[in-house]
């Protein structure tokens, strides 16, 4: 029953455990290796920016802005129907689609960017379509 799912449980989950603790930072920094962030993109949104100054402006600079950062956009789209990548959870990602970002994934001391599994993503898809709308 539903309600049987909000009783609480025996013992914690350490998945859900509060992580906020002073402990709880210094061992995930411990664990931490650096410049493995994942990277969020939005150039979407600064093309859609660009295109708005470059409609106001009427700069050719402005306008290849605009196209620089769209150009960037569709490159973060995932690999077509040839060719098939592997997310960040080591499973298959949709073709062509907008992840939430790139992981980091370090294997045998070599760094990877891999899509997040947490795609496609409607909010890059938007920011994408926004974008288009201004070209």
């Amino acid at each position: 029953m539903v309600l049987d799912l909000l009783k609480p449980t025996s013992g914690a989950d350490e998945r859900t455990a509060d992580a906020s603790s002073k402990e709880a930072f210094e061992e995930r920094s411990n664990r931490f290796i650096p410049a493995t962030e994942a990277q969020w993109f939005f150039d979407s949104w600064i093309s859609k920016c660009y295109g708005l100054i470059a409609a106001e402006s009427k700069s050719d600079l402005d306008r290849a802005e605009q196209t620089v950062f769209f150009n960037r956009s569709l490159g973060q789209l995932t690999a077509g129907t040839s060719r098939r990548v592997l997310g960040a959870d080591a499973s298959y990602v949709p073709v062509m689609a907008f992840p939430e970002s790139y992981n980091s994934v370090v294997l045998n001391h070599t760094q990877f960017f891999v899509p997040s599994p947490i795609t496609p993503l409607n909010w890059a898809k938007a920011a994408h379509i926004l974008a288009r709308t201004q070209l």
